[in-house]
């Protein structure tokens, strides 16, 4: 059999050492940056999780509440609803779109519906431009959802990616 020489252990025992302290730092890291992407989000999103819109029944009318410290403009109001008058078992629904341009710090704003009876509506949600200039969409189904320019929509940005490499290697060869 042949002698095998493995080395000494103490330089295996540090070349183990070192990369176990090599994988828990990477470990602690992405914790680390996940944390405070986490919290930057959690900071972007602070002035839109303080605007709400719900409807009052009663009054027939919208309120929108902006609970922050700045204004959010551009804001409007989307509306489901189904007029009076139409036959029965008619699924006739149209979605309309009420402006209330700015709502000030601290202030609730009330719109009220401009039609005079349509059999049911409800409230779809609310959109609007923090002071940051994001926009943001409230809607009953999703939730808070910051709306991206359309340069920025992740399908568009690889489709962009894409046509600047063809470009490039156009350019290149011809």
């Amino acid at each position: 059999m042949a002698n095998i020489d493995y080395g000494n252990m103490p330089t295996w025992i540090s070349a183990i050492g070192t990369t176990g302290a090599l994988l828990i730092s990477t470990v602690l890291l992405r914790k680390a940056l996940k944390e405070r992407t986490e919290a930057l989000d959690e900071k972007k999103r602070d002035q839109a999780s303080k605007v709400s819109a719900w409807m009052d029944g009663e009054s027939r009318s919208i309120r929108v509440r902006n609970g922050s410290e700045a204004v959010v403009d551009e804001c409007f109001v989307f509306v489901w609803f189904k007029r009076s008058g139409l036959p029965p078992g008619s699924n006739e629904v149209t979605r309309a779109e009420l402006p209330i341009i700015a709502v000030p710090p601290m202030t609730t704003r009330e719109i009220e519906l401009p039609w005079e009876e349509p059999l049911q509506w409800s409230l779809s949600g609310v959109q609007f431009r923090d002071s940051k200039g994001r926009r943001w969409k409230r809607s009953m189904g999703e939730g808070l959802v910051e709306l991206l320019p359309p340069w920025e929509a992740p399908l568009l940005a690889r489709v962009l990616r894409f046509l600047k490499k063809v470009v490039k290697r156009k350019d290149r060869d011809g």
